[in-house]
C-alpha cells in the first residue's frame, strides 16, 4: 500500500503543483493540504503519517520507506528555497533543508490536529503564520524598493 502511494505521489497524482517555481506556487502547494482537509471535513489524515504512527521498533523497512517519502517531499520544497537563495531573492541565514522541514512539519502537524479536533482553523492559523515568516525572508527586488532607497 505504501509503495503504491509513493508511486502515485511521484507521478504527481495528488499534487496541486508539480514544481515550486514561485512564492505563489509554494503557497498554493501548502494551502492544498489545508483545502484537502477541509474537503474531507477533517475526517482523514495523511496516510503516510497514519502508517508511521503505528510503526513498531522492528519495522525498520517500513520506517525507511516512510522516511524516503518524507525526504523526497522535503527535497521538493528545499529546491525552491535553494533557487531563491541562489538568485539573491531570499536571505541565506536559514538552510533550505531546515525551511523545508519547517514547511513539511506544518502540513503534517496541521493535518493531524485538524483530524483530531475536527477543525481546520488551527491548521489555517499555523499555515498563515508560517507563510508570513517565510515571506519575511524574501529580499525585495530593486523594482519594489521605494524611490531613493539604496541597495
Amino acid at each position: 500500500v505504501l509503495r503504491h502511494f509513493y508511486d502515485e505521489l511521484r507521478r504527481g497524482t495528488y499534487d496541486e503543483v508539480d514544481v515550486i517555481r514561485s512564492w505563489s506556487d509554494l503557497e498554493r502547494w501548502l494551502r492544498a493540504f489545508l483545502q484537502w482537509q477541509q474537503d474531507v471535513e477533517c475526517t482523514l489524515g495523511c496516510p503516510i503519517a497514519t502508517i508511521g504512527n503505528d510503526l513498531l521498533h522492528s519495522q525498520q523497512s517500513l520506517r525507511r520507506e516512510i522516511r524516503d517519502i518524507f525526504d523526497w517531499r522535503r527535497a521538493f520544497i528545499a529546491a525552491f528555497f535553494k533557487q531563491q537563495q541562489a538568485a539573491g531573492k531570499m536571505r541565506k541565514d536559514f538552510r533550505p533543508e531546515a525551511l523545508a522541514d519547517f514547511c513539511y512539519t506544518i502540513t503534517q502537524g496541521g493535518l493531524f490536529m485538524a483530524k483530531v479536533e475536527r477543525n481546520s482553523q488551527p491548521f489555517e492559523h499555523a499555515l498563515n503564520v508560517a507563510l508570513a515568516s517565510l515571506h519575511s525572508m524574501r529580499i525585495p527586488s530593486n523594482r519594489t524598493r521605494p524611490r531613493g532607497a539604496s541597495s
